[in-house]
């Protein structure tokens, strides 16, 4: 299966999770940095 969701090269696929995973890093952060500051209230 050499395309998936209309990704052609493995070099596209990477580049698109490499997104994804700087995307969820921030989320991440974000989330524990409003936990945190909920917590010092």
């Amino acid at each position: 299966m050499h395309i998936l969701f209309g990704i052609e090269s493995t070099g596209q696929l990477k580049n698109l999770l490499k997104e994804h995973s700087v995307i969820a890093q921030q989320v991440i952060l974000a989330l524990n940095k409003t936990i945190s500051e909920e917590d010092n209230n």
